[in-house]
């Protein structure tokens, strides 16, 4: 860069707290809020689909939930994105080689009862069946998104997103 004063060029370097500009050894303390930025302007349940890998990278989905948000009532559709939100937001920060499990940021997350974990197996990405044993409710409890945590791979991966079972 030329001084236009024709002198010596000065630089002067000085650091500032910035909320969104970092370097790149930053953006895992980042990563939350960059993900999470722009969630609310996603109008649609076939947007949400496009754009899980960046939103959601932390929540992975079963093929078949595809159809399960396509099909879902569109009133119910905010709850559906927000519960996603706070899913990602718990499996981002969780440590699986802690016990216990994630802390959820989303209220009423639980696992099924006993009886009802036999309805909800599905065939999983590898094609063995599992259960996804745990849930979160959807709008004032219509519809559940039913989950399992996968440690191995710090994840959430999505079985169901509609109505209760």
């Amino acid at each position: 860069m030329d001084n236009p004063d024709g002198g010596e060029l000065l630089v002067n370097e000085f650091s500032a707290a910035v909320h969104h500009a970092s370097t790149s050894q930053h953006l895992d303390e980042h990563k939350t809020w960059i993900c999470s930025e722009g969630i609310d302007s996603i109008s649609s349940p076939a947007e949400l689909w496009e754009l899980r890998e960046d939103h959601f990278p932390n929540v992975q989905f079963l093929p078949h939930v595809q159809q399960h948000l396509e099909t879902l009532d569109p009133k119910w559709f905010k709850g559906a994105r927000r519960l996603l939100q706070q899913l990602e937001a718990s499996a981002a920060a969780w440590d699986p080689s802690i016990p216990g499990g994630a802390h959820w940021e989303a209220a009423n997350i639980r696992p099924e009862h006993q009886q009802a974990r036999r309805e909800r197996w599905w065939d999983d990405l590898d094609g063995v069946s599992r259960c996804f044993e745990l849930h979160g409710n959807l709008n004032r409890g219509y519809g559940r998104i039913y989950f399992r945590l996968v440690p191995e791979e710090k994840a959430i991966r999505i079985a169901h997103i509609a109505e209760h079972l």
